[in-house]
């Protein structure tokens, strides 16, 4: 916590005093461009790696996976879907893929095509926890009352 703090604070001084753009100008485009394409193609692996478009291979690090797999198809149509409203130059395209994409994997899960249900979908237990820790309540609640 005391990190996020401390960056915060340089950030704003940086921000303050005007060094944000000197900054930005020392980067050469070249980099700039590359670091923005080097995220995007993580962020694309991540994408296919979860779709199971690609999969785990001892030998070749990834190799291709099942495209019959319900998840790797849906993701498949979803890529397609939203290259053809991009080359239609469709405004918000991406998201329209995504709300299409959607509905269709709501409809692969009606017809037994995904998993779960499809109107009261699954938490992942780790995400939320109803355990809540009240031993030193009672210390923050005199603290209140004697501000107060």
């Amino acid at each position: 916590m005391a990190a996020v703090v401390l960056s915060s604070i340089i950030f704003l001084i940086i921000i303050i005093f005007g060094l944000m753009e000197s900054i930005f100008n020392i980067i050469p485009i070249d980099l700039k461009l590359g670091i923005g394409a080097a995220i995007g193609f993580f962020l694309a692996f991540i994408g296919l790696k979860g779709a199971g478009i690609i999969v785990s291979d001892p030998s070749t690090f990834v190799t291709l996976g099942s495209m019959t797999y319900a998840p790797a198809l849906l993701a498949l149509i979803g890529i397609l879907i939203t290259l053809i409203f991009y080359i239609q130059k469709v405004p918000g395209a991406v998201f329209f893929g995504l709300i299409i994409t959607t509905i269709l994997g709501l409809i692969f899960t009606v017809f037994g095509y995904g998993t779960g249900d499809p109107l009261i979908p699954s938490v992942p237990a780790e995400l939320v926890s109803f355990s809540f820790d009240t031993s030193g309540w009672r210390i923050h609640v005199w603290i209140w009352r004697a501000v107060l």
